[in-house]
């Protein structure tokens, strides 16, 4: 068995950064064991994650990321054999964070921050008190509706929906009346092989 999975077994969950120019996904530091309960407790986490990057991969400003291990199973090797055993390898995103780390102030400024569903509490405090927005609600009006210019790009041809009840056939009945009056292509896939084989005769 790994180390990362050895260390897995010992916390709930792992801060992850994501450095270099491919943004390559490495744990930082010890598991811990149990979820941050209000953002003053992540925050002293997020500092230290970012204090050993800072010493470790001499990094100031990355993406971090809180996962949680879920169990899972894996086969090991016994004297009499093999067998399953459970482990934590499975992991669920409890957030992701992009911070900035000044060592020399000794301070963590968060630039963007995306909380799971499990840090609602926390999130609501980290609006609160870190941006001043007491409630989050939704926006009023949609962001691509605050200028009328914006509804004239879109790919759809009909951007309102057709409440008449103005009944429309899907294909224009023919003047002479019998078939609809549809193109060639239509004509040779569309009808059964007798009425073809007429409408081939009448354009010979």
């Amino acid at each position: 068995m790994s180390q990362q999975n050895t260390d897995q077994q010992k916390g709930l969950a792992t801060f992850y950064a994501y450095l270099g120019p491919r943004a390559t996904r490495k744990p930082i530091g010890d598991s811990i064991d149990r979820i941050p309960a209000d953002w003053g407790e992540l925050k002293h986490l997020l500092m230290e994650t970012m204090m050993t990057v800072h010493v470790e991969h001499h990094v100031d400003e990355c993406q971090l990321s809180l996962e949680k291990h879920l169990a899972g199973r894996f086969l090991y090797r016994t004297k009499g054999g093999y067998g399953q055993g459970r482990t934590r390898w499975r992991r669920e995103i409890l957030g992701i964070w992009k911070v900035a780390y000044n060592y020399t102030s000794n301070t963590l400024t968060v630039r963007a921050s995306s909380f799971g569903w499990e840090l609602t509490a926390v999130a609501q405090e980290y609006w609160w008190m870190e941006r001043g927005i007491r409630f989050k609600t939704p926006r009023l009006i949609p962001k691509e509706l605050e200028h009328p210019k914006f509804t004239m790009f879109q790919p759809s041809p009909q951007r309102y929906a057709d409440y008449s009840k103005t009944p429309r056939q899907q294909y224009a009945a023919n003047s002479a009346g019998g078939y609809p009056a549809t193109s060639p292509l239509h004509v040779c896939h569309y009808l059964p092989r007798n009425l073809r084989q007429r409408e081939a005769a009448k354009r010979t």
